[in-house]
């Protein structure tokens, strides 16, 4: 990890169409071999420091996960849909994560229903993360005793197609990537602050370093 931070893929970074879903093949100018040529360029060539790489469903169809398990030459932590982790400060503070490909739990009304539900009856983290649905949504609250919570959904860079079209699923504008700023604390719960844009979330990470003489 280096100084600035690093990144977590949410999974799903390859269609690989298995089954009746193989008909789609014909609606994407990519090749199945140029697609895993993509998926291994923006994992890695891009020179990306990944701290953790979630498969999705579509990662671990058709033997994919094989694919991905030669790909991880790096030995990066890889998990299948769940990973819980722990980040250590070197100021002793703890910031738990709980990273999903998608949680239990839909609403129509709430893009992040299935995380706040975790957060209820699960004590396990600070930030919760979810991918999956190709919708995009944050929030924080507290709970009664004090225990703080962040929820992060990020929609990814899948856009307009023919089942959001004929699902009248919204097509939303923003949120393919989710950046957090973690400020821990020894003893106290981080401060934790969320950017829908990435260029904006490290602004306000080299602005929050420099304030600190880092």
């Amino acid at each position: 990890m280096n100084q600035w931070g690093c990144s977590d893929n949410g999974g799903d970074s390859i269609n690989n169409w298995v089954g009746r879903w193989e008909r789609l093949y014909g609606e994407q100018s990519a090749t199945v071999s140029e697609g895993w040529e993509l998926v291994e360029w923006a994992l890695k060539d891009l020179g990306v420091d990944w701290l953790l790489w979630i498969l999705g469903n579509h990662d671990t169809w058709n033997y994919g996960k094989r694919i991905f398990d030669g790909m991880n030459t790096e030995r990066i932590l890889m998990r299948d849909w769940d990973a819980k982790l722990q980040l250590a400060s070197p100021c002793g503070g703890i910031t738990r994560v709980w990273a999903r490909h998608d949680f239990k739990g839909h609403s129509m009304y709430n893009e992040l229903h299935g995380l706040k539900r975790a957060a209820m009856i699960d004590e396990h983290a600070d930030i919760y993360a979810a991918f999956h649905r190709h919708t995009f949504g944050t929030g924080q609250g507290e709970f009664a005793g004090g225990r703080r919570y962040t929820l992060v959904r990020a929609k990814g860079y899948k856009e307009s197609d023919d089942y959001a079209l004929k699902g009248q699923f919204a097509e939303q504008r923003a949120g393919q990537s989710v950046v957090t700023v973690i400020a821990p604390r020894n003893g106290a719960a981080p401060a934790i602050s969320v950017f829908e844009d990435v260029q904006e979330g490290a602004d306000f990470l080299t602005y929050k370093r420099r304030k600190a003489g880092l």
